[in-house]
């Protein structure tokens, strides 16, 4: 629906049906001001960020099984989140190769087998409250593919109450369990 690169874009109304693609794309420094609340995202990317920033201005998201709410890349930087709703088998903020202070707000993990951020070869300080009732959830994953050292810093509550839930999990081994690095 939104595609920026290197601009400028306020979106402060409207009504949007993204179950099939992403709803913006951001890309070389774009700066996005968000301004709707309770979009519901399809099972894609709802929101992808590639070295740009986005302000959801205490908004509330909704995403779809099987989807990705925020995928951030490239030191890109994400303000401002309201509540952002993870069905089953979704992950709610994925990161590759960032450097990031998260959203703020709350990700509440209302299915299955989902995920409230991944972190791929990327350092975090999490600001987000984490919260799930259902099972087999995971708060945060951290795990490094590329890059010798990342870091976790988690400065708000994780709450998963669903049985075979994890808090913060971390990995720094490749696929033949050969040591990449370390995650502090």
């Amino acid at each position: 629906a939104f595609y920026g690169d290197g601009s400028s874009i306020d979106i402060s109304g409207g009504s949007f049906d993204i179950t099939r693609g992403t709803m913006i794309y951001g890309v070389n420094g774009t700066n996005i001001n968000y301004g709707v609340n309770a979009v519901i995202l399809g099972d894609k990317t709802g929101i992808y960020l590639d070295g740009s920033s986005i302000n959801l201005n205490g908004n509330d998201l909704t995403l779809s099984d099987n989807g990705v709410g925020i995928y951030v890349s490239n030191n890109s930087n994400i303000t401002g989140l309201g509540i952002l709703r993870v069905n089953n088998s979704a992950q709610g903020i994925y990161l590759k190769g960032s450097n990031v202070s998260s959203a703020g707000g709350i990700i509440e993990i209302d299915g299955a087998n989902s995920s409230g951020i991944i972190a791929v070869d990327s350092s975090l300080v999490n600001t987000t409250a984490i919260k799930s009732t259902t099972s087999g959830n995971n708060g945060i994953i951290s795990k490094l593919e590329n890059i010798n050292t990342s870091q976790v810093i988690n400065n708000a509550d994780i709450t998963l109450l669903g049985d075979k839930s994890i808090g913060i999990y971390a990995n720094s081994l490749d696929k033949n369990g050969i040591l990449l690095g370390s995650i502090n």
